[in-house]
């Protein structure tokens, strides 16, 4: 990752590139509209994975708002703490589970399939975690689970 020479965040591959500028175009375009949305974006480089959040920032003139960026890696191999899950996101062992799947980039469909349960249930407790901790997308979820386990 790095910042080309008109200030825009990039990487060497093009298609990573492509999906960073329309996460933050629509943190950018949202927020224009008064909705303050986080993203996250999940590449790697090598075998290191790493996560982007990308959090809109409001100015005081709406064409002057911009996005932070906080560029996160972490080592798949390694669980995430359950424990601290479950106190920092007031959730059960189940969800804290799938919460710390989902901080590694992992849709619903794929932590159905590793927890082998049905997307049905999957979708379940993303709710109850959306809904116990006041997030009304999953995508503002996932970005404080990647910054919870940094």
């Amino acid at each position: 990752m790095s910042i080309n020479d008109s200030g825009r965040l990039q990487s060497t591959d093009r298609q990573m590139t492509r999906k960073l500028q329309d996460a933050i175009t629509t943190c950018i375009v949202l927020s224009h509209k008064g909705i303050l949305s986080s993203q996250t974006v999940f590449t790697s480089r090598g075998q290191e994975p790493i996560a982007v959040c990308l959090t809109p920032l409001i100015a005081d003139s709406a064409e002057n708002n911009g996005v932070l960026a906080e560029l996160f890696s972490f080592d798949p191999s390694l669980e995430p703490d359950q424990e601290r899950l479950q106190t920092l996101f007031h959730c059960t062992p189940t969800e804290a589970a799938v919460a710390g799947l989902l901080a590694q980039g992992l849709s619903a469909s794929d932590v159905a399939e590793r927890k082998q349960i049905s997307i049905h249930t999957a979708r379940q407790h993303i709710k109850s975690l959306l809904a116990k901790n006041g997030y009304r997308k999953q995508t503002e979820l996932v970005s404080m689970l990647v910054r919870a386990l940094a």
